[in-house]
């Protein structure tokens, strides 16, 4: 099995607890920046795996512990490159789970903060259930919340489509677009032309823009759908 060198595992210090078993010494210093021996406590946790030939940390932080991050970038290993240090804004502290773990949904937290995904805990996913001899009126209100569910997931794989064309063009950008029932035309202030809007699917979009455009459709406005109702 290949050995992985230390300096290629990354460091994750948490910073942003409230110390409380340090207390009374952490009731005006946070724990991080409490000094032993003269050294604050966070630059020494960062020597001493410097020393072991670490060099990548992340420091997860409170809002309000800027000093944190002020310490730490004045330490000569940081300020010579010697080291990559990332901090991670942890705005409620919600205990040593939260800040190690992420709930991913499409990744952007990750991307924000420079991390990457190191391995997967468990996979999961949101489900609606009920009891099956739900009453009369708790099956209303069940029905209408899975009303808008569907419309608001519909709506994620459709695109609205605006665009102006002359009314010789009409027929055949109108074939070109399926649209709910057939789109909708309005004819513009200039004669002989139109404006005709549509819904066409995500799927489709770009193939379905390059045949308007050649069709002889012009000023095309493609706009995010948020509820779609069937």
């Amino acid at each position: 099995m290949m050995q992985v060198q230390n300096y290629e595992i990354p460091v994750v210090i948490l910073a942003a607890g409230e110390a409380k078993r340090l207390k009374p010494l952490s009731n005006q210093t946070i724990k991080p920046i409490i000094p032993i021996l003269g050294i604050p406590m966070i630059e020494r946790i960062i020597d001493n795996y410097y020393s072991n030939h670490f060099r990548h940390f992340f420091i997860v932080i409170g809002e309000a512990e800027i000093s944190v991050k002020n310490i730490v970038e004045q330490m000569e290993i940081v300020k010579n490159n010697l080291v990559d240090v990332s901090f991670i804004i942890q705005k409620k502290a919600l205990g040593m789970a939260d800040a190690i773990f992420d709930i991913v949904s499409t990744g952007s937290t990750l991307l924000s903060n420079g991390l990457k995904e190191v391995d997967v805990v468990m996979q999961s996913e949101a489900v609606l259930i009920h009891h099956p001899k739900i009453n009369t009126k708790k099956q209303q209100i069940l029905d209408d919340l899975l009303f808008r569910i569907r419309a608001v997931n519909q709506a994620t794989n459709y695109k609205y489509i605006l665009l102006n064309a002359p009314n010789s063009a009409i027929k055949k950008i109108s074939a070109l677009l399926p649209g709910m029932k057939s789109p909708t035309i309005i004819p513009l202030a200039e004669e002989g032309w139109s404006s005709i809007h549509s819904v066409i699917k995500e799927d489709d979009f770009w193939v379905h823009i390059e045949n308007l455009k050649r069709a002889g459709a012009q000023g095309i406005l493609v706009i995010p759908i948020e509820k779609m109702i069937l």
